[in-house]
This record gives C-alpha cells, sequence and structure tokens, in this order.
C-alpha cells in the first residue's frame, strides 16, 4: 500500500481516509465496513471490496457527490457494491448538511484522518514530525466527553482513535462549541482568529501543536473536499 501512496495519490488517499473516518462515527460498524479504502495497483480508488472509482470520478463524488464508478463488479458483487454507493452517499450528505452533534463528530474524526495521511506520507510533514513520535495530541469539543487522540503506532504510523481517561497528552486543542469544530472539519476555520476570539484553546506542548497546525493547513489545501 504504502509504494502506491505518492505525491500524486495522496491527497485522494487522505480524502478517502477521510471518508471512511466519518463513516466510522456516522454509521455502523458493518456499514463502515464497506467504506474501507484502498488504492489499486492500477491507480484507482476502491471502497470496501467492489465499489471502484478511476481518480477523476473519485474527485467528482468528493466535490460534486456523484461520478459512475467502474461497473465491473456490479455484476458479481451487487449487493456488497450497493451497499459502499448507499453509505457513501450517506456520508456525503453528512458533509453537505450537519446538523447533529454524531455528524460534526464524524466530520471532525474524518478530518484528523486525513491529517495523520499527511503526517505518515507527506514528506514536509513526517520532516515536522520526525522527533515527535513519542508525543500525543487530543482534540475535543468543551462540555462534550467525546474525545479524540492522535498518537505514534508503531509500524502503522501516526492514527487518530479515542482518548480514554487514562491517556495523558502531550498537547491538548479543545474547541469552544460544535460550530467551530464543524468549520475546524471544513477548513472554514481562520485559526489566528480563532485562537483570539477563544474559539480554539491550546494547552501542554505548544510548539507540538503549531507543528500541527501547520501541516493541517498543507492537507487542507490538497486534499479535494465537498464544496471546493
Amino acid at each position: 500500500m504504502n509504494d502506491l501512496i505518492t505525491s500524486k495519490t495522496l491527497p485522494l488517499w487522505a480524502a478517502a481516509r477521510s471518508i471512511y473516518g466519518c463513516g466510522v462515527e456516522c454509521l455502523s460498524a458493518k456499514n463502515s465496513q464497506s467504506l474501507v479504502p484502498r488504492i489499486l495497483p492500477s491507480g484507482e480508488f476502491s471502497f470496501g471490496t467492489s465499489l471502484i472509482f478511476s481518480p477523476k470520478s473519485f474527485v467528482k463524488v468528493i466535490e460534486g457527490g456523484f461520478a459512475l464508478p467502474k461497473i465491473r463488479y456490479f455484476l458479481t458483487a451487487p449487493t456488497g457494491t450497493f451497499r459502499s454507493v448507499i453509505n457513501l452517499a450517506r456520508v456525503g450528505k453528512v458533509y453537505r448538511s450537519p446538523s447533529q452533534i454524531k455528524e460534526i463528530h464524524g466530520m471532525l474524526n474524518g478530518s484528523l484522518e486525513a491529517i495523520c495521511c499527511y503526517l505518515n506520507h507527506h514528506l514536509v510533514a513526517k520532516k515536522a514530525f520526525h522527533d515527535e513520535s513519542s508525543r500525543t495530541l487530543t482534540f475535543e469539543i468543551k462540555g462534550m466527553q467525546r474525545k479524540w487522540l492522535i498518537k505514534m503506532d508503531g509500524s502503522n504510523g501516526w492514527q487518530v482513535g479515542a482518548c480514554s481517561s487514562l491517556d495523558r497528552a502531550s498537547a491538548c486543542l479543545a474547541f469552544n462549541d460544535i460550530e467551530v469544530a464543524k468549520n475546524a472539519a471544513l477548513g472554514a476555520l481562520d485559526s489566528w482568529l480563532s485562537l483570539t476570539n477563544a474559539e480554539i484553546i491550546l494547552s501542554g506542548r505548544i510548539p507540538l501543536l503549531d507543528k500541527f497546525g501547520y501541516v493541517s493547513r498543507i492537507a487542507q489545501n490538497e486534499v479535494p473536499r465537498p464544496g471546493r
């Protein structure tokens, strides 16, 4: 897989992981599994076992919401393909009209998944985080119990997951409310203005958060997303 993730495929791979990350939060375990992404040796992107898009079609799916997938599996695996199509549409709806806390959690989880892809595969980002492998970061929305933890997980690289009460992070970022979190997940947040207005609160190892913010801005500039 790593050999297939290049500077050209990384933005789309991060988008695919973001879709899956959103699905993990917003869909059932079975339905989210139908969105597990892969890059195929042909350069195509697949979800689940049978929903396959060319890179050009995948960008259309993300930015416009519709594109024709490869049809070769519709006859051989119609049930799995249809499930992936339906669940991909469900995630797309989350991004186009998020209104529930669970949906905003999904968008934020997806955004952190995409950033982790850059921490693991983008040359500049990897260099920035080269000496931070022992550090961890947490993210939360004030007043809510759900927290996210980003840490180095051996050969799997940087990963995002749930933060338990036992985790002690090197640095923490808290969003003041769900609207701020939603804007951050959509790449529509002015980080400096938000800091000034106390919409986001930083604590712990601030230089680590500065590096993370730098990498997140690279990802937001490159990864296709709805409405771009």
